[in-house]
């Protein structure tokens, strides 16, 4: 049986957190620092060192999904005044 994965990001302004789940319940997680330039950049680098680390290649995922806080995040800072 050939295994495959759904993929969960959850790209943050400091951290880009990824989870893969396997469909026989295996589990690889990796936290990579975000790449503000292009938040992308850390979604390709987390899942290419998850394939080296595991053995996995990108012919075993069958879907991905991801979230930000990175926009909802600066827009509440800029519009919240500071406390002190």
């Amino acid at each position: 049986m050939t295994v495959s994965y759904r993929v969960g990001v959850d790209i943050g302004g400091t951290f880009t957190d990824i989870v893969l789940l396997g469909s026989d319940g295996t589990i690889h997680t990796k936290k990579i620092s975000s790449s503000v330039g292009n938040y992308a950049q850390a979604i390709v680098d987390g899942l290419s060192e998850v394939f080296g680390e595991s053995g996995l290649s990108g012919a075993a995922i069958e879907e991905i999904r991801h979230g930000t806080t990175v926009a909802p995040t600066r827009s509440w800072s800029t519009r919240v005044p500071a406390s002190g």
